[in-house]
């Protein structure tokens, strides 16, 4: 059974792909807006032995039912890490990727781990600062920055 975030009031989903063309919208969406539109062609692995490594949920982010974006969040000991994070051109700036991350929040609140770490391009930093994240160390040089945000620690009780 695929791992499934609802919040039926505002028609969002957040779901592991289910069919061939829901697998085929999550690959589109991430190699053209996060490799494609970089100016990377022809890098993006959509059969990378990471995306169904255990641990690992590629998620669809759903908005009524049409595919608006993506993320994989990778689940550890004691953190999460969010992964290639897409939101539709189209849909970019309208608050879409502020609730893709929520709900993807939700599940790593659910599995009661501490921490969620991104590697973040720099032109996005902004946009995860106002989603609750810090900048993890020292700025360096590079393509990202390793982003971080507290969620615990979690209690015995809290199970």
């Amino acid at each position: 059974m695929p791992l499934e975030i609802v919040d039926q009031g505002k028609g969002l989903t957040l779901r592991e792909p289910l069919t061939d063309a829901e697998w085929e919208d999550y690959h589109t969406l991430r190699r053209t807006i996060l490799f494609e539109r970089r100016g990377q062609f022809g890098v993006y692995n959509a059969s990378h032995g990471d995306e169904r490594a255990p641990g690992n949920h590629p998620f669809l982010f759903l908005l009524e039912g049409e595919a608006a974006g993506t993320i994989r969040v990778d689940i550890g000991d004691s953190e999460a890490i969010f992964r290639l994070v897409a939101i539709r051109e189209d849909l970019q700036r309208r608050g879409h990727g502020q609730q893709m991350l929520a709900l993807a929040e939700r599940l790593v609140r659910d599995r009661k781990k501490a921490l969620i770490h991104s590697h973040v391009v720099r032109t996005a930093v902004g946009f995860y600062e106002r989603c609750g994240f810090s900048r993890e160390g020292p700025d360096r040089v590079g393509e990202t920055v390793l982003m971080v945000k507290a969620l615990g620690p979690f209690r015995a009780s809290d199970s």
